[in-house]
């Protein structure tokens, strides 16, 4: 690079002292556009993932730093709504800060072709175990593509321990109390945060354009967790029968005096009970939230409780502009043999957040009692009511109602 320069002669020394500084500003600025625009990071492949390390400063709570220990290139798979594009299944393992405490592992499915968005998956009961990254929200049509084939880099992890024969009934982790803490919670942001610090690294990217949750029951009271303890982290969350009082529940079912104040610690740690979102709101976070009618496990009117707290803690109207929560009749828990309820969730949230389109009304399916029935998804506290009148299998015949 050649500069022109004009420089007034101040005769002697002077024009010493001025021109020597002028050389070395040139030398600084003129010369130093490397320094200004470093080269663009370059992107990983999959095979160059394995033995990626993660430093435990990226992660946002204490660990060790993560290892990734195995990384394996998916073909494409699948036709129509049960497509998926060929992806790099990463396998790795987050280090404890505490020895004696199990590594936390967990799973991400990085598509070829990338959406920029990613979607963590919860878990169900004491987890354990790693929810499959291939799979779908709670939920979920089949007659819809999974987040993995709609182009989502999607990952989950077993919430910090490793479930025995017992699987997801499997509670010997809560002898440790990092392990404790990493399912109650802790381990959603380390996944989070070790996830992102490998998917930036594969794609070469600074950070997602947009994050989701989705989870049921134990994975619900998750998706409630992300939002509450850290919502700069996340656009919205798909909150499906939540269990986020299941420890205090169990003080009502007579436990010694011994093991009350135990119970009380653990709840202290497990309840997801938070009800001011105010800074998930500001952000332009959303919720969709929804319980069925006949869960015999978690009780439907523990989320109307939340949903009620939600709205005395924030007043009605801010609880509206990004919270929707629907009771589904006849949903059991999870499963359902008298009307399992199929839900496009993900595609509404997507319209809510990257489109500002407000959840229109919704129809929910059965996939199992009468196969391709229909019903209107009815916003709490209203319910299905029949018209009188029309085809009782389909949703256009009912209204949601009060009464």
């Amino acid at each position: 690079m050649q500069t022109k320069i004009t420089v007034r002669n101040l005769g002697g020394i002077g024009s010493s002292l001025v021109f020597a500084p002028v050389l070395t500003l040139l030398s600084l600025t003129g010369c130093g556009d490397d320094n200004l625009n470093p080269p663009a990071a370059t992107p990983l492949s999959c095979a160059q993932l394995v033995g990626k390390a993660v430093p435990a400063a990226s992660i946002g709570l204490p660990t060790t730093g993560a290892t990734v220990t195995a990384a394996t290139v998916m073909p494409a798979s699948g036709s129509g709504a049960q497509a998926t594009g060929e992806y790099c299944l990463v396998s790795g393992a987050i280090n404890p800060a505490d020895p004696a405490a199990p590594q936390i592992k967990f799973h991400i499915a990085m598509p070829t072709v990338w959406n920029n968005k990613i979607m963590m998956f919860g878990g169900g009961g004491y987890d354990g175990t790693i929810p499959a990254p291939t799979g779908n929200v709670p939920a979920g049509p089949t007659t819809h593509l999974t987040p993995l084939g709609r182009g989502y880099a999607t990952f989950a992890s077993d919430s910090g321990h490793q479930a025995n024969a017992l699987g997801s009934e499997d509670g010997s982790f809560g002898v440790n109390d990092e392990a404790v803490a990493n399912f109650s919670g802790d381990a959603l942001k380390k996944t989070r945060d070790a996830a992102v610090y490998l998917i930036d690294k594969r794609y070469a990217v600074k950070a997602p354009k947009r994050a989701y949750f989705a989870g049921g029951s134990s994975g619900g009271r998750e998706a409630l967790a992300v939002v509450q303890r850290w919502p700069q982290d996340w656009d919205g969350s798909i909150v499906l029968y939540p269990a986020w009082a299941a420890a205090s529940l169990d003080l009502q079912f007579g436990h010694p005096g011994s093991l009350q104040a135990r119970i009380s610690q653990l709840s202290g740690l497990q309840d997801v009970n938070k009800t001011d979102l105010s800074v998930f709101n500001a952000k332009g976070g959303k919720i969709l939230m929804a319980h069925g009618m006949s869960d015999a496990l978690v009780s439907t009117r523990s989320t109307e409780q939340y949903y009620q707290r939600l709205q005395t803690t924030m007043g009605a109207s801010a609880v509206a502009n990004f919270v929707r929560f629907y009771e589904i009749p006849g949903y059991g828990h999870a499963v359902s043999s008298v009307f399992n309820a199929a839900w496009d969730s993900l595609t509404t949230m997507e319209n809510w957040v990257e489109n500002g389109v407000m959840p229109p009304e919704q129809i929910v399916v059965d996939a199992a009692g009468v196969p391709g029935r229909t019903r209107p998804l009815c916003e709490y506290p209203t319910f299905p009511r029949y018209n009188g009148a029309g085809d009782v299998n389909a949703a256009s015949s009912f209204t949601c109602a009060t009464q």
